[in-house]
């Protein structure tokens, strides 16, 4: 399990803090930094190598990410892929009713809540796996919505 860090490449100090916060647990986060202004098929190989690699995605918001088009497109990549979805907002903006579908963190210490869901999803997973070589059915799989209201209960969000 591993997390991916969406943002634009003006975010970068935000999104490298949020590493290193994550780091401290242990997560070894993905970061790809790039300019929006950059284009062309490889880097857009490397994303979805890169998300297809990663089971949750933390989606750096500024109101500078207006002018991004690859957070929304590793956003959607995110979405399809019934990946694990946070919003780290430093917008002044109010978010679109869409990201708030997903739990929203405005402070590094909020990250503590991420990280004991990370851990628990991690748990779970590492359980499911067991019961597969025991070859066991009896568990039912814990889902990214499951993720999603779980951390959005503990930042007191509905």
């Amino acid at each position: 399990m591993s997390v991916f860090i969406s943002h634009r490449h003006c975010d970068s100090s935000i999104a490298y803090q949020i590493a290193e916060e994550l780091k401290k647990y242990r997560i070894t986060p993905s970061i790809i930094d790039i300019k929006d202004d950059i284009d062309g098929i490889l880097i857009t190989d490397i994303i979805l190598h890169e998300l297809n690699k990663c089971t949750h995605l933390i989606a750096v918001i500024s109101d500078d990410t207006v002018g991004s088009w690859w957070v929304p497109f590793e956003i959607g990549i995110a979405t399809q892929g019934d990946k694990r979805i946070v919003s780290f907002d430093k917008s002044y903006e109010e978010l679109p009713g869409y990201l708030r579908k997903w739990p929203v963190i405005n402070e590094y210490y909020q990250l503590k809540y991420f990280v004991n869901r990370f851990n628990q999803d991690n748990i779970f997973v590492g359980r499911i796996q067991e019961n597969i070589l025991e070859k066991s059915a009896s568990l039912s799989v814990k889902t990214a919505s499951e993720f999603h209201n779980s951390l959005k209960s503990d930042l007191g969000q509905r």
